[in-house]
C-alpha cells in the first residue's frame, strides 16, 4: 500500500509544504496511525499547510499525532495538558550568554535592588521558578544538527 511519508526533514513548528509524498510500504508494516492513499487519496494536498508539533525526518511515515490539530495553535499543541506558557524578558548578557536552547530546562532567578537601611542599597536574589522547560528563544523553537536556529 502507499503510505504518506516525509520526503524531507520538517522542523518543529514548520509547515509540511512539499516535504510529503506517497511511498510504497509493506502491508504487514503499516500501522493503523499511518495515512494511506486508500483511506485518504487527497491527503498530500490537504496536509501541505499543516504544522509539525515535533521534528520529523525524511522517510518517516506521517502521523496526525505529530501535527498541530486544526484550529489549534502551535504553542498550545506542545504544552502538556493543564500547563501554561509565559514570556520573560531576558537578554544575552544577563542569561547564560546564548547557551540556553529550546527544550533545555532552567531555573528562573530574579535579582532586584534592595534598601539595606542607612541609605545603602544591595541586591536580593531569589529563585522564582525551578526546572522550567524552555519552549522558544525569541522566534527560535529548535536548532538543527548544524546549530542553525529554526
Amino acid at each position: 500500500q502507499e503510505v504518506l511519508v516525509l520526503s524531507g526533514d520538517v522542523a518543529m513548528g514548520s509547515q509540511l509544504g512539499n516535504n510529503i509524498s506517497w511511498e510504497e510500504w509493506p502491508a504487514d508494516g503499516i500501522n493503523a496511525n499511518f495515512i494511506t492513499r486508500a483511506a485518504e487519496p487527497d491527503a498530500v494536498e490537504k496536509l501541505k499547510g499543516s504544522v509539525a508539533r515535533v521534528a520529523m525526518y525524511t522517510g518517516e511515515p506521517l502521523r496526525r499525532s505529530k501535527l498541530v490539530g486544526e484550529g489549534q495553535s502551535f504553542m498550545s499543541s506542545i504544552l502538556p495538558s493543564g500547563m501554561r506558557a509565559v514570556a520573560t524578558a531576558i537578554s544575552a548578557d544577563t542569561s547564560a550568554g546564548g547557551f540556553i536552547l529550546p527544550n533545555d530546562f532552567v531555573d528562573v532567578i530574579m535579582t532586584r535592588r534592595a534598601d539595606t537601611g542607612n541609605g545603602g542599597s544591595g541586591f536580593n536574589t531569589s529563585t522564582i521558578l525551578k526546572n522550567i522547560r524552555v519552549l522558544a528563544i525569541d522566534q527560535t523553537i529548535q536548532e538543527d544538527e548544524e546549530g542553525k536556529k529554526t
